[in-house]
């Protein structure tokens, strides 16, 4: 029979090595804003083009097939949710632990946006209706800062949004609150009064 010293610790190292294979299955996620070149970041902006590159890094990320899927919120409400990206449906995977791609938005005319996602292998283009307005912004909701997730949890990736009004400045419009606050992007329509934005999730398989 053991003494209650020695089942403690078995019991401690069982439970040390659940939390250590937890940590192996987490995922990190980064991004950076604009190209590497200023003169490329200045055609950019005169153009109102979005540039995102996206990094991904996890033990278990290789091997993994990837979707990205968009949900369309209209006056507060979702009226479409697609898959844009699914490598499964073309034989591909994340084939390192490090992965990265990039994703590109403009406003194409003027009650069209475009996206063009970047990948190693492939590349894709999806379009989305929008207002006339133009003035939409790409986000990445955490602020371009490394964030870790499970990998079996479904992650928001970026946002493009219209800017909200802010009532503490009458006739401006900001996006700062939007993804300095916390608050979730499904409920940025209800809480800052946001008219259309696109929202762009991933999910690990």
């Amino acid at each position: 029979m053991l003494s209650p010293i020695k089942f403690i610790g078995i019991y401690l190292l069982l439970l040390l090595s659940v939390v250590s294979a937890k940590g192996q299955e987490n995922i990190t996620i980064s991004s950076e804003y604009g190209p590497k070149s200023a003169e490329l970041l200045d055609y950019y902006q005169f153009e109102k083009i979005d540039y995102f590159r996206m990094r991904m890094q996890g033990n278990t990320l290789a091997g993994k097939k990837f979707l990205i899927i968009s949900k369309e919120y209209w006056n507060s409400k979702v009226t479409k949710t697609d898959t844009c990206v699914n490598s499964g449906r073309m034989g591909i995977k994340a084939d390192t632990s490090d992965f990265s791609f990039a994703v590109m938005s403009k406003k194409e005319n003027k009650d069209t946006v475009k996206f063009m996602f970047f990948f190693p292998r492939f590349m894709t283009t999806r379009q989305f209706k929008a207002t006339q307005v133009n003035s939409y912004s790409l986000r990445d909701p955490f602020n371009g800062k490394k964030c870790e997730y499970n990998a079996d949890q479904t992650i928001m990736l970026l946002v493009l949004s219209l800017p909200y009004k802010d009532p503490k400045n009458p006739g401006w419009s900001s996006y700062c609150e939007l993804s300095s606050k916390g608050v979730p992007p499904a409920e940025w329509g209800t809480k800052y009064g946001v008219e259309h934005y696109i929202t762009f999730e991933l999910k690990l398989e």
